[in-house]
Order: structure tokens, then sequence, then C-alpha cells
């Protein structure tokens, strides 16, 4: 499943979405995830809170940018 925004594809099992008969999902590299996050936060004047790592049944990295007192949840 992939939906086109323009200028944004979110890939296959991006969502947690997951029917086994589809393969397995792709894995997606924690530095190249970190760095995204850092570089995102930073773009938008905020800092990056607490980060978390994929463990199952969650099938993607999860952090927090905070940007003064609001917080965002990044997937």
């Amino acid at each position: 499943m992939v939906n086109d925004i323009p200028g944004f594809t979110i890939p296959r099992g991006a969502t947690g979405f997951f029917r086994p008969k589809d393969g397995p999902l792709p894995e997606t590299d924690l530095p190249a995830f970190r760095t995204a996050l850092y570089a995102a936060a930073r773009a938008a004047g905020g800092k990056v809170g607490e980060l978390e790592r994929q463990a199952y049944p969650r099938t993607f990295h999860t952090a927090t940018v905070i940007d003064g007192t609001r917080e965002y949840v990044i997937l």
C-alpha cells in the first residue's frame, strides 16, 4: 500500500499495518531515522525529545520533537 501525496510517499508497511502474505516489512535503519529526525527538528526550530527503537509488535521507530511548549510524535 502506498499513499501518494505530492512530494511525500509512504512506503508499504510504514503505518504499521501488515499482511503476512505481502512478505516481510522493510526495515528502517535507526541511524538514518535519527539523522532525519534531528534535521527535521532543526528545520522546525525545535529539539529532539525521546526516541524509541522499533520493538515487536510495533513496526516503526518513534520519537518526539519539542517546539516550545508543544510536543509532536514522529513515527
